[in-house]
C-alpha cells in the first residue's frame, strides 16, 4: 500500500538535474558507500577527539558487521528480476540486488519536469505494467502525483507487487530504532 506520509520535492524543474541516468544522489541506498562514509566519519571523529578512539573504531566495526550481514542477504538474493521505478531512489540498492530497471527513460527525464509525463509516455509506461514487463512496482511512497496513482492502480490490476521506498527514514523506524536507524531502514528495503 502506499504510504499516506508524503513530502513536498523542491520544485520539480530545479530537482530535475538531481535524477540523470549518470548520478542518483540516494547513495544512502549504496551499502557499499554507506561503510565507506562510516570510516569517513569515524576517522574524522577520531582526528577531532583522539581519546574516544576505541570507542569510534568499535562502533565502526560493529556499524560494518551488520553493513556486511545485509551485503550477504543483497548478493546472495541476485534475483534477476525487472522493476520499474516511479524514481530511481533506491537504484544502487536495486542494482546490487540484480533487478534491472525496465523503466522507460522518458518516464523518468518527463515525471521530474513541472510539465509532467507526456500521454504517449504514460501510455508506454502503462503497457510496461499491463505486459508484465516489471516484476515489482517500485514506488517512492514519500511522494504522490497523479502519474504514481495510476501506475500503482495498473500494477494493482496486473498483479504486480509494489514495494514502497523512503527518500528519508519514516517516524516509526525512527522511533523504533534505539541507535540502528540505518540498519533498520535498509532491513525493510532488502526486504
Amino acid at each position: 500500500t502506499q504510504a499516506s506520509d508524503t513530502h513536498d520535492h523542491e520544485p520539480k524543474q530545479a530537482h530535475a538535474h538531481e535524477h540523470s541516468a549518470d548520478f542518483n544522489e540516494h547513495v544512502f541506498y549504496s551499502l557499499d558507500t554507506a561503510s565507506k562514509v562510516a570510516k569517513a566519519v569515524a576517522n574524522q571523529l577520531t582526528q577531532s577527539n583522539p581519546s574516544h578512539q576505541a570507542q569510534y573504531s568499535q562502533n565502526l566495526q560493529a556499524f560494518n558487521q551488520q553493513i556486511t550481514k545485509l551485503n550477504t542477504q543483497v548478493h546472495a538474493n541476485k534475483s534477476g528480476k525487472t522493476a520499474f521505478f516511479t524514481e530511481p531512489v533506491a537504484g544502487y540498492l536495486l542494482a546490487d540486488m540484480g533487478i534491472q530497471n525496465v523503466t522507460p527513460a522518458a518516464f523518468i527525464e518527463q515525471a521530474e519536469t513541472d510539465a509532467g509525463v507526456s500521454a504517449k509516455v504514460l501510455q508506454d509506461s502503462k503497457a510496461v505494467l499491463a505486459n508484465k514487463q516489471a516484476n515489482v512496482l517500485v514506488l517512492n511512497a514519500q511522494t504522490e502525483d497523479a502519474t504514481s496513482k495510476i501506475l500503482f492502480a495498473d500494477a494493482k490490476a496486473a498483479n504486480i507487487p509494489v514495494v514502497n521506498v523512503y527518500e528519508t527514514l519514516p517516524a516509526p523506524l525512527t522511533a523504533e530504532s534505539k541507535g540502528n536507524a540505518y540498519i533498520e531502514f535498509m532491513q525493510k528495503a532488502i526486504d
